[in-house]
């Protein structure tokens, strides 16, 4: 498959959702055979009480559900209850949802389902939101368009040129070769272009995807002493020090280590 079609396929997934819609017996009603509810008498169709109460010198007065109607501001008798929703209303459906995820859609994006949240009589059904989340990935991060991966190589293919291997997302290989006379220092950062993201809705434009080197020296000994003078040969000429006879001392560099003596700062 074309890498092109790779980055405009658009990923189609499915979501099982449950929700209230109106019952199709009493169409909202709840009563059977076209009885219709009755205003509930203890809160006058409010859905709600207000609860009075006496505490000491000062009155305290809060509102709480209906008991009798629970809170719909309706009652119906049991038996004329709608046998199919139990004079709720509503019945829940379970419907299948279809999410396409398109190329290069970010993270926490919105994906929304107009209307097909819960409905309920009388009022107007809201809307299902999907929120897009992205998960770690081992070896690659994104910012952007732009995809990040770290390389390590060696030094030898720092200084001459180094070639490797990059599976991608789509499980595509890159062999990724550095350019003619380049030398990588620790910590460059060099892209391939248009190997990142796909951008939204420009499926044919693509991000960067752009590596940091780290650079691993060889161990002592892995360099041969008799050989270490060919190798200045290859190199750019030591810096000449000046050195004054005078006042000049010889000294030699160590491992860093810390000693006991932390306050003072001191090494051996």
């Amino acid at each position: 498959m074309s890498p092109w079609k790779i980055y405009t396929l658009v990923k189609k997934q499915k979501m099982a959702v449950t929700r209230d819609v109106i019952c199709t017996d009493c169409k909202g009603t709840g009563g059977k055979n076209g009885v219709k509810p009755k205003t509930c008498s203890d809160c006058n169709g409010r859905g709600i009480k207000v609860v009075v109460r006496q505490m000491g010198m000062m009155i305290q007065q809060s509102q709480t559900e209906c008991p009798t109607c629970h809170g719909t501001g309706e009652i119906i008798s049991d038996k004329d209850k709608c046998p199919k929703c139990k004079g709720h209303k509503v019945i829940p459906e379970k419907k299948i949802l279809q999410i396409d995820i398109e190329p290069g859609m970010k993270p926490d994006q919105k994906i929304t389902f107009r209307g097909e949240s819960d409905q309920a009589p009388g009022m107007e059904p809201g809307d299902i939101v999907f929120v897009l989340k992205q998960k770690p990935h081992s070896v690659f991060r994104r910012d952007g368009a732009d995809l990040y991966i770290e390389k390590s190589i060696p030094l030898i293919e720092a200084l001459t040129g180094t070639t490797f291997k990059v599976v991608h997302l789509d499980k595509r290989e890159l062999i990724v070769k550095s350019k003619p006379n380049t030398v990588i220092k620790p910590g460059d950062s060099l892209m391939v272009e248009e190997e990142g993201m796909p951008i939204l809705h420009k499926p044919y434009q693509k991000g960067n995807l752009i590596i940091k080197f780290d650079v691993i020296f060889p161990l002592p000994s892995q360099i041969d002493p008799q050989k270490a003078s060919e190798l200045e040969k290859c190199l750019p000429p030591r810096n000449d020090i000046p050195i004054a006879e005078a006042n000049t001392e010889n000294v030699t560099l160590t491992d860093v280590r810390k000693t006991h003596d932390n306050a003072r700062g001191y090494y051996d």
